[in-house]
C-alpha cells in the first residue's frame, strides 16, 4: 500500500489579464473579504478524458462565457467547432465537456491574449477505483495526527480499502510531508493538490465554489465505478448502531443520509492533548450538526451532483436510523468560527459516553506519547451511578480498558466504597 500525489491540469486566467467571473452577490450584500476570497480567474480546475469526452471541471462560467463562444479549442491539432462544447450548470460548478472518443495527446485553448496548451496527463482513474471502498476528504493545515487517526478509525470500522484527500493550500506543512506522515497506514492514499481559492464561506452561501468542484472531480475523474464512498471531513467519525459497515448498507440502498451530534470540548484528561482519543462528552440536549452522505456511484444516477450535504436527483431517501455522525468540535483549525476553547463541564448539560470511549480506545489506544504527565485525571462525570453499574455488568472488565486497580480507583475518587468484589 502506498501514498500517490495526482496532479490537475487548471486554466487560470492570469491577473494582468482583463478578463474574470461575475460574481453572484449583489455589492451591498458583500462583506470586506468577499473581493479578495472571491475565485475570479479560475476557468477550470481540471481538463481530463472521461469516457467519450474531455472534461473542463471547473467553477461556474458567468461572465466567461465569450472564452467557449469566441475561443478556438484546439485537439490534437484540430480546431472544434465552438457549438460542440456541452455546458451544464449545475449548483456552484459547471460541466463544460467535448465528444471526443479518439486518444488525445495534446489540447491547446487561444482567446485573445490568453493562450493554454496542455500535452499530458488527461487520464481519468474509475478502473483505478474499480469496486474500492473509498474514504473521501478536503483538507487545510489539518494537524496530521488527526488525518492519521481518521483513517485508521474508518479503515478499523468501514474496512476502507482506499483514501482521498484534496488538499486546499495547507501551508502549516507540505504535500511531502503529509505524504510522508501518512505512509505508514496499511492502504492506498491518493492526494490531489488542490490550490484554489475556497471562497466566501458567509450566506448566502452564492460563491463558495471550491468544495463543490473537488466533490464534482473526485465523481468525474476518480470514483465512477467506486463500490461506494463515503464523504467527511477530518473532525467526523461515522458510527453504526448494527456493527455494520456503512459499505455493507450501500448493498441494499445506494445512498445513505446521516444525521450527526456534537462532541463537546471538554477533555478526558486535561494532560492529553487535542485527539480523538481524549474527547467523550456529549450533550444531555439533542444538538444536531450537519448532515452527512455516503453513496454507491455505480448505482445512483450519472448526472447527480454531490454537494457538501446531500446529493441531488437523489432526494427521496430518509435519513439513516442505523448509522449517524460525530463531529468533533475541538478537531478543528476554527477556519469558520472558533470551536476549540475548551468549555466546562456541567452535569446537568453533559454527560461522557462510554461506548464511545471503549470503540475510540480500542482503535487509538491512550499511550504514554499522547501525555505530558503521568497524572491520571479521572474525568469529570456526573454518572457515578452509571459507572457503578458498569462495574457490576463488568462491561468495563470484559473491554480491558480499565483495569480492576483502575476501578478501585474510580470508586474512591467517587465515595463509592464497597466491599464487593470487581
Amino acid at each position: 500500500m502506498s501514498c500517490f500525489v495526482f496532479q490537475v491540469n487548471p486554466i487560470v486566467i492570469p491577473e494582468e489579464i482583463n478578463l474574470k467571473r461575475r460574481e453572484p452577490r449583489k455589492p451591498h450584500k458583500k462583506d470586506s473579504n468577499y473581493d479578495l476570497e472571491f475565485d475570479y480567474k479560475t476557468f477550470s480546475y481540471d481538463i481530463f478524458k472521461s469516457e467519450n469526452k474531455l472534461v473542463f471541471s471547473g467553477p461556474p462560467i458567468n461572465g466567461l462565457e465569450a472564452i467557449i463562444k469566441k475561443g478556438k479549442f484546439f485537439i490534437n491539432g484540430n480546431l472544434i467547432s465552438n457549438n460542440k462544447i456541452n455546458i451544464e450548470k449545475i449548483d456552484r460548478a459547471c460541466r463544460l465537456s467535448i465528444h471526443f472518443p479518439s486518444e488525445i495527446k495534446k489540447f491547446t485553448l487561444v482567446y485573445n491574449e490568453l493562450c493554454f496548451e496542455i500535452k499530458e496527463n488527461f487520464q481519468c482513474y474509475h478502473d483505478l477505483f474499480l469496486n474500492k471502498k473509498v474514504l473521501l476528504t478536503k483538507s487545510k493545515n489539518n494537524n496530521l495526527r488527526w488525518i492519521h487517526d481518521w483513517i485508521e478509525f474508518y479503515k478499523s470500522v468501514h474496512d476502507i480499502n482506499s483514501v482521498i484527500i484534496y488538499d486546499n493550500n495547507s501551508d502549516q506543512y507540505s504535500i511531502e510531508d503529509l505524504k510522508n506522515y501518512l505512509s505508514d497506514i496499511n492502504i492506498d492514499i491518493f492526494i490531489i493538490p488542490w490550490n484554489f481559492k475556497f471562497g466566501p464561506i458567509d450566506a448566502p452561501f452564492d460563491s463558495d465554489f471550491c468544495q463543490y468542484g473537488i466533490l464534482e472531480h473526485a465523481k468525474e475523474c476518480f470514483l465512477a465505478k467506486a463500490a461506494g464512498v463515503i464523504q467527511v471531513d477530518v473532525d467526523e467519525l461515522i458510527f453504526s448502531k448494527t456493527g455494520r459497515t456503512v459499505f455493507d448498507a450501500l448493498k441494499e440502498t445506494p445512498y445513505l443520509k446521516l444525521k450527526g451530534e456534537w462532541i463537546e470540548p471538554i477533555p478526558y484528561r486535561e494532560d492529553l492533548g487535542i485527539n480523538f482519543n481524549n474527547f467523550y462528552y456529549r450533550s444531555k440536549k439533542l444538538v444536531e450538526t450537519t448532515k452527512k452522505w455516503c453513496i454507491d456511484p455505480r448505482n445512483t444516477p450519472k448526472f447527480s451532483q454531490w454537494r457538501v450535504h446531500d446529493v441531488n436527483n437523489c432526494q427521496n431517501v430518509q435519513y439513516s436510523e442505523e448509522f449517524y455522525h460525530l463531529h468533533y468540535k475541538i478537531i478543528s483549525t476554527n477556519w469558520r468560527w472558533n470551536r476549540s476553547t475548551n468549555c466546562e463541564y456541567n452535569k446537568n448539560e453533559h454527560y461522557f459516553d462510554q461506548n464511545l470511549f471503549e470503540i475510540i480506545t480500542n482503535i487509538l489506544p491512550i499511550n504514554k506519547n499522547d501525555s505530558v504527565s503521568t497524572t491520571i485525571q479521572i474525568p469529570k462525570i456526573e454518572i457515578e451511578n452509571q459507572i457503578e453499574s458498569e462495574i457490576r455488568k463488568k462491561s468495563i472488565l470484559v473491554t480491558n480498558h480499565i483495569k480492576p486497580q483502575k476501578i478501585s480507583f474510580l470508586r474512591q475518587c467517587l465515595g463509592i466504597f464497597t466491599n464487593r468484589s470487581s
